[in-house]
């Protein structure tokens, strides 16, 4: 029997599956979608979820139902009407760069899980990491009455470009829309957002490197998600102040990644090189899991021996850590489910501030990042 949890995971994969399809073109307007009893065969789910998914695809106006018919793509033009939706001040709007992997799909699952406690309708919609069509959706959702939204930005490649949707999203909330951004946030904007403590536990993991005897670190990251980034840096070298250890910034490696696919293999290139030009950490500390398994990849390549060998940790998710191949990592965990949960309990409940309440420094709520540490170094 399904549990009620993957029950819900279920539902938000064929929502994201079907929202996909749409956004990116591979259904084009007025093509049929698949049936109640489609979906039920496809993804072996219950009617009562398969018609939860085309329920939402149609009061978000993605889709559109004619009796007797089926279902079929709504066109781009009606998409984008002043028409009202039913209930849209019971929907909680839900704008991501991507759905795709671990990480993405926990944190909507998160989200899900707390709406459908508070019965409230998820409207998903997609960037496909694109700041124009970013920009599109918030004014679709604004426009169809909703007045809770919850993003996570487009990925920023350069730390340095500033986010030309910022205008827009202060706009909004002088409409009176609540916004919440997820683990990314945009500096001396009066904008909420909810983000792990990431300042925080880079500065305890530094320490901990520190009193296994470790003094020459490095710090590895990718490019994208330029907020996250700068607090994991700031963490990094605040923790190398307080424990009094030297700051050498040719040990700060921002890998620039090509894509979500190639961020393991990236990284590998870009570390080997690094210890080939005769840099020597003895601990490494990386931006998540899978720019660790590049870095693992690297030391393997350089043939460094065991005495030689550095002790890696950073960020990640416990379900992703296949990708390092039993190699030991100092774990800071993410718990993107909880924030999920978190975020939307926030943006739905009384203790979300109100227009007016929060300055330049803006309001964040921070999720605290536990350590786990692999047997062998504790």
């Amino acid at each position: 029997m399904m549990t009620p949890k993957k029950r819900a995971f279920k539902y938000i994969q064929i929502k994201t599956d079907l929202s996909i399809q749409i956004l990116e073109g591979q259904l084009r307007p007025h093509d049929r979608i698949l049936s109640l009893n489609g979906i039920v065969d496809k993804y072996k789910v219950s009617k009562i979820t398969a018609r939860r998914v085309l329920n939402d695809l149609v009061a978000e106006g993605l889709v559109y139902a004619t009796r007797g018919a089926g279902s079929f793509v709504a066109d781009a033009a009606s998409r984008r009407t002043d028409r009202h939706f039913p209930g849209a001040e019971e929907q909680l709007g839900v704008v991501f760069a991507h759905a795709a992997g671990t990480f993405m799909s926990d944190i909507i699952l998160g989200i899900d899980e707390e709406a459908f406690i508070r019965n409230v309708q998820i409207a998903l919609c997609l960037s496909n990491n694109m700041y124009e069509r970013e920009a599109e959706l918030l004014q679709r959702l604004a426009r169809q009455g909703v007045k809770r939204i919850l993003i996570f930005m487009v990925l920023q490649f350069d730390s340095g470009m500033l986010n030309p949707n910022i205008p827009l999203y202060l706009r909004l909330q002088e409409r009176g829309i609540r916004l919440l951004f997820l683990v990314c946030y945009v500096q001396g904007c009066p904008l909420s957002a909810i983000t792990y403590d990431e300042h925080n536990a880079y500065r305890r993991l530094v320490k901990f490197m520190k009193d296994k005897g470790r003094k020459r670190l490095a710090c590895v990251t990718r490019n994208d998600n330029a907020s996250s980034t700068i607090e994991r840096l700031r963490g990094f070298k605040d923790g190398l102040l307080d424990n009094g250890m030297p700051f050498l910034k040719d040990h700060i490696l921002q890998v620039p990644i090509a894509s979500h696919d190639t961020v393991v293999s990236d990284t590998a290139r870009h570390f080997a090189s690094f210890l080939r030009q005769g840099n020597s950490p003895d601990a490494i500390i990386c931006s998540d899991e899978m720019v660790a398994g590049g870095v693992f990849d690297a030391i393997d390549t350089c043939g460094l021996n065991d005495d030689a060998r550095p002790i890696v940790g950073g960020m990640g998710i416990v379900r992703n850590l296949h990708i390092l191949k039993n190699r030991h990592y100092l774990l800071l965990e993410e718990d993107t489910r909880r924030v999920g949960r978190e975020a939307a309990a926030l943006i739905l409940g009384d203790k979300f501030p109100q227009q007016g309440e929060m300055d330049a420094a803006a309001f964040h709520q921070f999720v605290p990042v536990p350590i786990r540490i692999p047997k062998n170094l504790k």
